[in-house]
């Protein structure tokens, strides 16, 4: 017994197994009581998963957390010394899962907070990764380039509102979205024109991703650019009729040749033009699933898959 106290490892194991039980944060809290070992496990376990990033403000010096709740918090020297960071970079480090979604489902200040923190942490540190071993992100809405430093290449699970407000801001996005090399899964929600004209640009070149969704509520005749997903597995659009236009184009299909599954969701005309037009014919093992506004026309996009 007095092994197994006095071993990391073990005590990492130990810890991992009550962070899955539903009083898991009480608990560790409470482990992280008993001695020095236990608390440095216990700590990286409670900081495993977080659900806000107003912890941090927790772990920063007062006068930098003051400045960054300063209506400009740029050009405050307080904020740009790396030294007052160092605490909550390390906490930070623990962090494997974050969902952020609770900060644009709450209030608008914790909106505010979000945003003064990543950008007071942009302009101290620059590209530097704040969650250097994140492994799912959900709940992050990209606009500009700073949001990116929250993702680390790591990443294997991403779920992402896009909405730049320029091009420039878009070609940054697509500049740091490109570094996300370990991605297994992607989820994108946007009503932007600019994210629908880039969106195979935007999609990264991750070789292990074989799941993409697609939640758009622009013209769908845009999603022909994304070609040669050779990789994926499964792929979900939902995609809304707002700015539909029915258009031709020439040239192959989408070329998914390991597509598995393929669910869409949309307005009949959205789904016959996709079935029709863009996507690859289905195959005797591909699971697909039709979600159709109205359902009454549903027949008319099935007649289409019948050989």
């Amino acid at each position: 017994m007095e092994v197994f106290f006095s071993t990391p490892e073990l005590v990492g194991i130990l810890m991992d197994h009550i962070s899955i039980s539903d009083e898991s944060q009480m608990t560790l809290a409470t482990c992280a009581q008993v001695n020095r070992l236990f608390s440095k496990e216990a700590i990286r376990a409670l900081w495993r998963e977080i659900r806000s990033m107003n912890h941090f403000l927790n772990l920063l010096p007062p006068d930098v957390t003051h400045s960054i709740m300063a209506s400009n918090p740029k050009g405050d020297n307080v904020i740009h010394d790396p030294s007052k960071w160092e605490k909550a970079l390390q906490y930070a480090s623990f962090v494997r899962n974050v969902d952020l979604s609770s900060h644009y489902s709450s209030t608008w200040s914790d909106v505010g907070h979000l945003d003064k923190i990543i950008e007071a942490f942009y302009t101290t540190f620059g590209d530097q990764i704040f969650f250097r071993n994140l492994r799912r992100s959900e709940g992050l809405r990209l606009c500009a380039s700073r949001h990116l430093t929250l993702l680390s290449p790591s990443l294997q699970h991403l779920e992402v509102s896009m909405a730049p407000d320029t091009s420039t801001n878009l070609d940054s996005i697509i500049q740091g979205m490109q570094r996300l090399t370990s991605l297994k899964s992607l989820q994108i929600y946007s009503s932007s024109i600019l994210v629908l004209d880039d969106l195979s640009n935007l999609v990264p070149k991750a070789e292990g991703l074989t799941r993409l969704s697609l939640y758009l509520t622009t013209n769908a005749t845009q999603l022909y650019s994304i070609q040669n997903f050779c990789n994926l597995r499964h792929l979900l659009l939902d995609v809304a009729q707002h700015g539909f236009k029915e258009e031709q184009f020439e040239g192959s299909r989408m070329t998914m040749p390991q597509l598995q599954e393929l669910e869409i969701i949309g307005f009949s005309r959205v789904v016959v033009y996709l079935i029709r037009d863009v996507l690859p014919m289905p195959k005797e093992s591909l699971r697909l699933q039709l979600i159709i506004d109205p359902y009454t026309e549903r027949d008319q996009a099935l007649s289409l898959l019948q050989p």
